[in-house]
């Protein structure tokens, strides 16, 4: 019978398939640091299938956005994000960010204005350095692609400072670098 419940949607999953859940989320994030959305999306999809009691939805449907966002569908990229923003109470700077990357490029400047003045109000409140650097980095990609590469080049550096071991962060200041058509830093 116990091998039953456990399988069965809604009770704890085995630390060896919670485990494996992880290790997908990893990946679907991972390619969408990389730019690969598609794989990115088939990667979220996979996890909210098979792994609902292992993962928050939250996670999942924050990197869907993310996705959905590279991928330039706006609309799915606000669904996305408005799900992981109600599972987690409206607190998933994750969602936010990518809310207001969608909305930037729907032409709804208001939405995205709200979205980014939530975000700075959670980065001056953030007491744990690695959140405040997620934070940061969400706000830099919002300016990056904002064309406001000084003040998004400034945010990166900081969420760097904060914590140095993320590659995201690095990558993402390479990108910035980059649109300055600095290229040596860049590198």
């Amino acid at each position: 019978i116990a091998i039953l419940v456990l399988g069965v949607p809604g009770y704890a999953q085995t630390g060896e398939n919670a485990q494996n859940c992880r290790s997908r989320l990893e990946k679907a994030n991972l390619a969408n640091e990389m730019g690969n959305y598609p794989a990115a999306l088939l990667r979220f999809d996979s996890c909210l299938i098979s792994c609902s009691t292992a993962i928050p939805g939250i996670d999942i449907n924050a990197g869907k956005a993310r996705a959905f966002n590279g991928l330039h569908q706006y609309p799915e990229a606000i669904a996305a994000a408005e799900t992981a923003l109600q599972l987690a109470h409206n607190k998933c700077p994750a969602a936010l960010t990518e809310r207001a990357i969608a909305n930037f490029f729907l032409h709804k400047p208001a939405e995205a204005k709200t979205d980014y003045t939530k975000l700075e109000a959670w980065s001056s409140k953030a007491k744990d350095p690695k959140e405040k650097a997620l934070i940061l980095a969400g706000m830099a990609r919002v300016n990056w692609l904002n064309d406001d590469l000084p003040l998004a080049l400034r945010q990166i550096e900081q969420a760097i400072s904060l914590d140095p071991v993320n590659p995201a962060f690095n990558l993402l200041s390479g990108d910035i670098n980059a649109a300055k058509g600095q290229f040596p830093e860049a590198m």
